[in-house]
């Protein structure tokens, strides 16, 4: 994270002192879930199983997971697998972790390049998660959805 945010600024043409990467990468755990998160979360997991995959560190985030109202079933860290997205390791690793195979499996992201691509090319089902209103990606998703509050109505009880 610290070098991704060093490389952004300086890509940029930004000056920072030394205590800006390890600022930045600390004020990850402090930022608040979009409202719609923890409601969305909260109901989805009384129907179905819930993992997090994730270019982040388990330290950071387990300080993450303290603003989330539900406990996860599974939780893959580009630190557990020792690859990051877009490398299909990880996807790999939430489909043993989950025990099951990826067409049962709804990965929900905004990333085209990072999270779509990859779980699609694994034959994961995907959704689009659409907040920005930008245009659609290369691969079909399933469904694209402007805030998680509408995921739960895209399949019957």
């Amino acid at each position: 994270m610290q070098a991704s945010f060093r490389e952004t600024l300086e890509e940029f043409g930004y000056h920072y002192g030394g205590y800006a990467l390890e600022a930045f990468v600390e004020s990850l755990a402090r930022w608040e879930p979009f409202p719609d998160v923890n409601p969305a979360l909260i109901r989805l997991s009384r129907r179905y199983k819930l993992a997090i995959i994730s270019n982040i560190d388990r330290h950071l985030l387990g300080r993450s997971l303290q603003r989330l109202a539900v406990r996860f079933d599974a939780l893959i860290t580009a630190e557990d697998v020792r690859a990051y997205k877009p490398n299909p390791e990880i996807f790999r690793q939430a489909l043993t972790r989950l025990a099951c195979p990826a067409q049962e499996v709804i990965h929900v992201a905004f990333g085209p390049e990072y999270d779509l691509q990859p779980a699609h090319a694994l034959e994961f089902r995907i959704v689009f998660l659409n907040r920005q209103k930008l245009p659609p990606p290369e691969v079909l998703p399933e469904a694209e959805i402007a805030d998680l509050e509408e995921l739960s109505s895209l399949w019957k009880e």
